[in-house]
């Protein structure tokens, strides 16, 4: 989607931290939010956790958008 004349994006930089084994087979939740944006970047946060309500794993991601092109 273009909004704001944002037609493009780039990840710089992501993480994954696991915190404990997962069975891929079974219900995982995900909760994303996007705790930080300013300017052209946004960082991304995100954790998963396992029907039993453990915590799976924890991840962090920052993207760039470049300002559009005149």
């Amino acid at each position: 989607a273009v909004r704001g004349g944002v037609t493009s994006s780039a990840q710089r930089d992501h993480s994954v931290w696991f915190h404990g084994a997962a069975d891929l087979s079974d219900w995982l939740l995900y909760e994303q939010s996007s705790p930080s944006s300013a300017d052209t970047l946004a960082l991304a946060s995100g954790t998963m956790f396992n029907r039993n309500g453990g915590l799976v794993c924890t991840v962090r991601q920052e993207m760039y958008f470049p300002p559009p092109r005149h």
